[in-house]
């Protein structure tokens, strides 16, 4: 989908937030997350050869999607949420 506006950038490899490595990164996040819309999603259940650890997280995030029973809403709560709204069927 092409939306006048939009740019997208695609890695294959994580982005870390800071230059102190990925505990940094989440305790920066965790920082940001007290006054800021956002989420931090971490597992630290490891198993050699099956499962990794793994976090992620952002703040400031373009869209807020809400649900309630079978009723679901989705509102942008910035420029780049507003950009993103016309692709939504």
């Amino acid at each position: 989908v092409n939306i006048e506006g939009l740019e997208f950038t695609r890695s294959s490899s994580p982005t870390i937030i800071g230059s102190g490595g990925s505990a940094a990164a989440i305790e920066e996040l965790v920082q940001q997350l007290d006054s800021r819309r956002g989420v931090l999603l971490t597992s630290s259940y490891e198993f050699p050869g099956r499962y990794a650890r793994w976090s992620l997280g952002f703040v400031d995030p373009p869209l807020e999607i809400t649900g309630k029973g079978s009723h679901c809403s989705i509102r942008a709560l910035n420029k780049r949420g507003r950009v993103l709204i016309p692709a939504i069927p």
